[in-house]
């Protein structure tokens, strides 16, 4: 299991992310017992963890607007035993103690925001896709609106993901053409782009009001790391993709 030093110091909140070594924590692929066997085994590991308590999301790569849920008691359970019963989502949020959300990825960043005076955490998705339509931006108007959240105040946690040095494309994405994410985008020798997916999320939320201190991005490249799954890396390679879990509840 891995866990953010910044997180792990807030005593309102529990959150890990699975590891390769723990087994892909995805329907994808997999058969369905196989994975709730899985599951079961790595919650059991965690007091903070109740595993009928648990709700899972499915990226969908949504229109704005239409991605972020608001999860509450009458959602506990989606997603944990069955794949109809995930909540198509983006990003949610909540503010109810003892539910814990849930995001599997393999490269993509998985980012936790966390009010502790408003008792509020979100769980976000942040694709390529996403990150240019500012899920991570739209995802806080929605707490601020919603829950009355103060940008300074929140912890931020951008868990394990693929890195500049090793999201080599092409191209630049049309999502990111703009000039303000130019800094964000190198461009070797060969002419490829290298582009900073948590860097851009990190700014868009400094933008908005949220301290650079206290938003904590994990060293840790997906694309390189054995400790995790990476489709970038394993498609190319050909071998078994996988997925691992971010996992985050209030106390």
């Amino acid at each position: 299991m891995y866990k953010l030093s910044q997180l792990e110091q807030q005593k309102g909140i529990f959150h890990v992310f699975s590891e390769k070594s723990d087994g892909s924590m995805s329907f994808k692929g997999v058969e369905i017992n196989e994975i709730k066997e899985r599951r079961r085994k790595f919650f059991g590991n965690f007091d903070e963890i109740h595993y009928e308590k648990v709700v899972v999301m499915r990226p969908f790569f949504a229109e704005v607007g239409s991605e972020i849920v608001i999860v509450t008691e009458k959602d506990t359970g989606r997603g944990i035993e069955s794949p109809e019963s995930v909540i198509p989502a983006e990003a949610l949020i909540t503010n109810t103690r003892g539910i814990a959300l849930m995001l599997t990825v393999a490269d993509c960043s998985p980012i936790i925001l966390y009010d502790p005076n408003m008792g509020v955490l979100a769980l976000i998705h942040a694709s390529r896709l996403m990150t240019g339509q500012r899920i991570v931006e739209s995802t806080l108007q929605k707490m601020v609106d919603v829950f009355h959240v103060k940008q300074k105040d929140l912890i931020v946690g951008i868990g394990p993901g693929i890195k500049r040095e090793s999201y080599i494309l092409d191209y630049v994405p049309t999502e990111f053409e703009q000039g303000e994410w130019e800094s964000f985008i190198d461009r070797d020798e060969s002419g490829k782009r290298h582009i900073d997916i948590p860097g851009i999320n990190r700014e868009m939320l400094i933008n908005k009001g949220v301290s650079r201190e206290t938003i904590e991005i994990s060293p840790i490249d997906t694309a390189r790391s054995d400790r995790f799954f990476s489709h970038y890396r394993d498609s190319r390679i050909g071998i078994r993709e996988g997925f691992f879990a971010t996992i985050v509840c209030l106390k």
